[in-house]
């Protein structure tokens, strides 16, 4: 696939994620209450609740420890969105990485939206009352301090009893368990999607930046300054030859006739001298200027990525 068909295939899955994630959420957010149940199906729920930090309801360090996250996710989304940005202008790049780093980047960018806004877009949810979009009074927080809004829940298997006496320390009481019992939102799916596709998909994700972005390059580099200094190499021979030239040349002067006193004018030495003076210049910048030429392209196609 070529750069811009990925760049439009990244685009797609980064807006369509985004958009999607938002509107789900600001849907949940104006029309459950904290803690509100809506079962689909056994096995599928949409179970609203909110969390200060982290993925799958886990929170991080309070108020300190939220703002430290929202701008750590934040400078997490500007690396992710420059790697996916080379990967994009990368041929050898595969669609299946660029859609992998899209989706952890779509990810990355809903939670983000959450933490940095909500907080001051929505009035707070509670367990008696909707929340409600751009309140009178202000939002519920200040910025970089809201809430990541979850809803989506999969109790998939649920066993309850007393474990045998021979489990070790819970032995022979009651237990309930559930699994799978963390509450997530799109987001969260979109970056836990891309991390495994890249895990078990993208093994070439790896060989990459460790081989291609560093071997091939470098070789590349190595051509490019070779053939830089094979260029300087022929132009310094010509100039050399020329000079050479003109040091064995006998002296040119003004032929004189001995017998008449007639004289033929032949060009001056010095007009020579001019002329191969102007000529070396002309080469020396010729060298000077290719050499330019050479580091700038060495710079152009040199990347980690």
């Amino acid at each position: 696939m070529s750069s811009r068909g990925k760049s439009i295939l990244a685009i797609s899955i980064i807006l369509f994620w985004i958009i999607t994630d938002q509107v789900l959420k600001f849907w949940v957010k104006t029309n459950m209450t904290l803690g509100e149940d809506i079962p689909i199906f056994d096995w599928f729920h949409i179970y609203f609740v909110e969390n200060k930090g982290m993925a799958f309801g886990m929170e991080f360090g309070g108020e300190w420890g939220k703002i430290a996250l929202t701008l750590f996710r934040t400078f997490a989304v500007v690396v992710i969105g420059v790697i996916l940005r080379n990967l994009v202008k990368t041929p050898k790049a595969s669609v299946g990485l660029v859609i992998s780093m899209s989706l952890i980047f779509a990810g990355a960018i809903g939670n983000i939206i959450d933490s940095a806004f909500y907080g001051q877009l929505f009035s707070a949810s509670t367990r008696m009352q909707l929340a409600e979009f751009l309140p009178g009074g202000g939002g519920y927080a200040p910025w970089l301090q809201g809430k990541v809004v979850d809803m989506l829940f999969f109790p998939l298997f649920e066993w309850k009893g007393t474990l045998p006496n021979w489990v070790p320390f819970i032995g022979g009481e009651y237990q309930e368990m559930l699994f799978f019992r963390p509450i997530f939102n799109l987001a969260d799916t979109a970056i836990s999607l891309g991390v495994f596709f890249i895990l078990i998909f993208q093994r070439s994700f790896f060989q990459y930046f460790g081989e291609e972005g560093t071997t091939s390059d470098v070789t590349e580099t190595t051509t490019l300054s070779s053939t830089s200094t094979s260029s300087a190499d022929e132009h310094t021979q010509v100039l050399a030859k020329e000079q050479n030239e003109l040091n064995q040349a006998p002296p040119l002067t003004d032929n004189v006739n001995p017998i008449d006193g007639t004289q033929t004018v032949i060009m001056p030495k010095a007009d020579i001298e001019a002329q191969l003076k102007k000529r070396s210049e002309e080469i020396e910048r010729n060298i000077a200027q290719n050499k330019e030429d050479g580091e700038e392209e060495n710079d152009g196609k040199t990347s980690i990525f």
